[in-house]
């Protein structure tokens, strides 16, 4: 299976459940929203258990939010864009470290293919499916280097290196798809990458800035009625 099926694959699963348990979630937290400000409207302190509850719901709504952006960040940087596109290449396991960089150099060299800033997935389609290592490249000796550890402990595993290209290869886009492509793949299959260390930092989109604006307003609200509840 090529990455692209299996990312969008994966985007659209991630979108339908992840947006179900954000709308429950939001669901929950404003209910519970209400019943403290009716408690406090009636001089009764807020309970510990009800400040946690909220609390909870709260970072859960973050993290809904966090995996609902990143499949919004695929989708607009890579298969609803004209120059976002996904380029696979078949190789085989436990060769020299050597073979994989020729592999890499002779894809550029054949034309097929120009360099721009690009994030790779080096991962097993099957037996067994397994993702190994994202990383990015915004130069064309990051894929051909020896010195990266992770990549070369990751390479001989691998029976496919995708190399996935964004509309326009900008810094915050290349920085976005490989924190993006992270959390799809912790979506899918429980975990980061093997070799991944972290998930890496992803701005907002749709579901977190909706989420700040919702802050916003509770907290224009609060500063509205603070002289009214003392």
């Amino acid at each position: 299976m090529e990455l692209e099926e299996r990312l969008k694959r994966i985007v659209s699963d991630c979108t339908r459940s992840k947006r179900s348990e954000h709308q429950k979630t939001l669901k929950e937290f404003l209910e519970l929203t209400h019943e403290a400000a009716v408690r406090t409207a009636e001089g009764a302190d807020l309970s510990s258990k009800l400040d946690n509850s909220l609390h909870n719901i709260m970072q859960a709504l973050k993290e809904t939010a966090d995996y609902l952006d990143a499949a919004a960040h695929i989708e607009e940087l890579v298969f609803n864009s004209t120059n976002g596109c996904i380029y696979d290449i078949p190789t085989k396991t436990k060769r020299p470290y050597e073979a994989y960089q020729d592999d890499i150099r002779a894809e550029f060299e054949s034309g097929n293919i120009s360099f721009r800033p690009y994030v790779y997935v080096l991962w097993r389609a099957k037996s067994p499916s397994q993702f190994l290592y994202i990383g990015k490249a915004t130069d064309e000796g990051r894929l051909l280097g020896s010195n990266h550890v992770k990549l070369a402990a990751s390479l001989p595993l691998s029976t496919t290196i995708s190399l996935v290209f964004p509309h326009q290869s900008k810094p915050e886009n290349i920085s976005n798809l490989e924190a993006s492509l992270i959390r799809l793949v912790e979506f899918e299959t429980g975990k980061i990458p093997v070799n991944n260390a972290k998930r890496e930092n992803l701005d907002g989109h749709d579901a977190s800035n909706r989420l700040e604006a919702l802050a916003d307003l509770f907290q224009h609200l609060g500063e509205k009625l603070d002289p009214f509840i003392d």
